[in-house]
């Protein structure tokens, strides 16, 4: 496409934004002008290509479109976001005594420390999510339940954040053991 090919296609367009404009809302509706026959359809995206390099040098274009899954993490951040909480407890397992240990903690947490909320982590783990988690969610503690499975994307993150792992919940059946985790909360909170 030539120079003067580009600029009788500019110049249509500007007479034809020009009848746009001069009518006003209340005007009846009128037919919209068809394009005259002499504007080409531009049939291949590498002419258009050198046409824009050909006006605009300094415009550099990729060959590619780019990756955007980073863009795409930022937009889901929202998802991972817990309003309201200085404490989370993650639920790796869904087993009833993991579950009850959780929910007392929480409990006792929210009432005489801080706010608590208990969230399941398996969805985390298996979309690999945790480091958007741990960005959208900076708390005081995160509490982890028994780590029974391997949880590779997890333990990349162990250290970004401040994070007490649970042990077995049969253990704190115990009163020794209830109220020495009892004590690691209050000096972590």
């Amino acid at each position: 496409m030539s120079k003067e090919e580009v600029h009788d296609l500019i110049q249509q367009t500007l007479v034809y934004a020009k009848s746009l404009s001069s009518t006003s809302f209340f005007d009846k509706p009128q037919e919209k002008p068809t394009p005259s026959p002499a504007i080409k359809p531009i049939a291949k995206t590498n002419d258009i290509k050198k046409t824009l390099e050909g006006l605009v040098p300094s415009l550099k274009l990729k060959e590619t479109i780019p990756d955007d899954t980073e863009g795409k993490k930022k937009a889901m951040l929202w998802k991972e976001k817990v309003v309201g909480a200085d404490v989370l407890l993650l639920a790796l397992s869904q087993d009833e005594p993991t579950l009850d240990l959780l929910k007392s903690l929480a409990k006792a947490i929210d009432t005489r420390l801080a706010k608590a909320k208990i969230l399941p982590g398996e969805r985390l783990e298996k979309e690999k999510q945790w480091d958007l988690f741990f960005a959208a969610n900076p708390c005081k503690l995160i509490i982890v339940s028994c780590l029974k499975n391997r949880y590779p994307e997890l333990e990349k993150h162990l250290h970004t954040a401040p994070i007490l792992i649970l042990e077995d919940p049969l253990v704190y059946k115990q009163l020794e053991k209830k109220a020495e985790l009892w004590k690691t909360l209050c000096k972590k909170l």
